[in-house]
């Protein structure tokens, strides 16, 4: 049993907990402060995604894609001009969905951009056969 304190001492210390706390007081202070770790642990995540969705928006509001590679028809969303508030608590299925939406949209956005590449790439292609058959014939 000794050997389970041993192992699990350096994850508490990690969490924030003493050595005093963990080896002479109540045993069951190590709930709260897995738990506390549980909780900066998420909050790390929902920043790390946070990020990314700012990095996103930054992505589609970026100019390179305004004037050369937006597919005809495509409209670009304007950057925030605030940051994203957090008073209001959301709902877990709400954050899902938002989730879910935003993932639907940078597939989509994507998709189109790879098609406007890929058509632009085509079109190369074609001209440059044409120019090679056009030199055959003359040559």
């Amino acid at each position: 049993m000794g050997e389970a304190f041993d192992e699990a001492f350096p994850h508490y210390l990690l969490m924030g907990m003493t050595d005093k706390q963990f080896w002479d007081e109540d045993c069951a202070l190590v709930v709260p402060y897995r738990k506390a770790y549980q909780l900066k642990q998420e909050e790390k995540n929902y920043t790390a995604w946070l990020n990314g969705l700012y990095i996103w928006k930054a992505l589609q509001t970026a100019p390179i894609y305004v004037n050369g590679f937006m597919p005809k028809g495509a409209s670009v969303e304007p950057y925030y001009e605030k940051p994203i508030e957090f008073a209001k608590p959301k709902k877990k299925e709400n954050k899902l969905q938002e989730h879910e939406r935003m993932k639907q949209n940078g597939i989509d956005f994507m998709n189109k951009l790879a098609g406007t590449f890929n058509r632009q790439f085509e079109k190369k292609q074609q001209e440059e056969r044409l120019k090679k058959a056009k030199a055959g014939k003359e040559g």
